[in-house]
């Protein structure tokens, strides 16, 4: 297992203008080291926004090109390396974790589905106003480290235009999923994903359940008896799809929800282990340490 954090990964690919516990900005991706972007970072989300010029890298044994106005989107798992840029390329990061994407957009599972789905046209072209939305939102941001850096809510702030930053770039993909990006197909193309058609709509399925639901339930056991499927079957379908297995699926829910209850709910932290299962707070304080780094208590004081 890795045991890289974050912020571990971060400065092995480079020194962002921003960095959040999960979440950083790069001005010029030039600066990046994309060559460190190995598949073991299988819980990272990186998108790179190309403002002018062009880029050519390969995603694992793929070469892209991306040009103005375009995205790369390379979801968790997969490797980034050997670019080149034009004499005029200029263009920014955003690099997020899985859990951290999950946290701040509380949509139903589909955008789950699309990111999966991504795989297949990972560059993806943008109408000219919403590149410029995207990057209105950009510069936004920017303005805030640079001149709020002393906000003590700047975390906050940052999150929520991050927020209505996707919030935009999910509507305008799913846009493009539905007409150009598909070049006028019904469905999407999964010659190049990992694993059988079947196999990413039973994966599709369980992230939906984890997503839609509210993951409550720690075991692999229930989520397979819902999909009618053993849980070791479940196990390899996940591991063959995403890279990741459904444990660590599981975990992210489950610590994800956690988190958002001791933040921002009135539930007493007694309260919201029973709505977790946890049969003792000592277990609960224990499980939450692990994978957040505070006790409960220490994180209720951050609301």
């Amino acid at each position: 297992m890795n045991h890289l954090t974050f912020l571990d990964k971060i400065k092995d690919i480079c020194q962002p203008e921003f960095i959040g516990k999960e979440m950083a900005l790069v001005n010029d991706i030039r600066r990046m080291s994309l060559d460190n972007v190995r598949g073991e970072y299988s819980d990272m989300v990186i998108i790179l926004f190309v403002r002018s010029g062009y880029m050519h890298i390969k995603i694992d044994n793929e070469i892209c090109h991306v040009s103005a106005r375009e995205i790369l989107l390379c979801r968790p798992g997969h490797r980034l390396y050997n670019p080149s840029y034009s004499e005029d390329f200029v263009g920014y990061a955003l690099i997020l974790s899985m859990r951290y994407g999950q946290s701040i957009i509380n949509v139903a599972g589909n955008i789950w589905n699309f990111i999966m789905d991504i795989d297949s046209a990972p560059v993806i072209p943008l109408p000219a106003e919403s590149s410029d939305l995207l990057n209105s939102y950009y510069n936004l941001i920017t303005q805030e480290v640079l001149h709020h850096s002393d906000n003590i809510y700047l975390d906050e702030v940052i999150s929520s235009i991050i927020r209505a930053l996707l919030y935009s770039l999910i509507n305008d993909l799913r846009h493009v999923e539905q007409s150009d990006r598909l070049g006028g197909m019904d469905k999407i193309d999964t010659t190049k994903f990992k694993g059988s058609t079947q196999s990413l709509a039973l994966f599709h399925k369980f992230i939906e359940i984890l997503i839609n639901e509210r993951c409550t339930e720690r075991k692999i056991g229930y989520y397979a008896m819902r999909l009618c499927v053993s849980p070791k079957y479940l196990s390899t379908v996940c591991k063959q799809v995403s890279n990741r297995t459904a444990h660590e699926w599981i975990t992210d829910a489950l610590v994800n929800g956690i988190e958002n209850h001791l933040r921002y709910s009135e539930k007493s932290i007694k309260e919201i282990a029973i709505h977790y299962g946890f049969t003792t707070l000592s277990f609960f304080s224990k499980f939450v340490k692990e994978h957040l780094g505070a006790s409960p208590t220490e994180l209720r004081r951050k609301k």
